[in-house]
């Protein structure tokens, strides 16, 4: 565990299903939730044929690691892979931001925005 209570045994563990390639943003968007993300975004952009989903269910938070985020997105759009952002439960604040960074973007039928 890290100082703010994070594990930190693997680079994307909570946030990345690789098989079924799905990365989650859930929580509060932190520098540690930045850097899971783009981690993990850049980890199944390895293999450029299949698209990537990105859950989103964040209530915000800073607005710089957004636009971190919002960036490797955009970066990952611009060389050709697809990005999926869906919402399930809710995207708040700074996590709008990122889903606009997606190619497509979803909402669950409960969803909020």
């Amino acid at each position: 565990m890290n100082d703010e209570g994070h594990n930190d045994d693997s680079a994307s563990e909570g946030f990345l299903a690789p098989n079924a390639r799905v990365v989650t943003l859930i929580g509060e968007i932190d520098e540690w939730a930045a850097r899971k993300v783009t981690y993990s975004l850049y980890a199944l952009s390895e293999d450029n044929v299949k698209p990537i989903t990105l859950v989103i269910n964040c209530d915000g938070g800073s607005v710089f690691e957004a636009h971190g985020m919002y960036d490797t997105i955009h970066t990952l759009r611009a060389a050709g892979h697809v990005v999926h952002g869906r919402v399930h439960g809710h995207a708040m604040s700074a996590a709008v931001l990122v889903l606009q960074a997606c190619t497509t973007r979803t909402m669950t039928h409960n969803g909020l925005l």
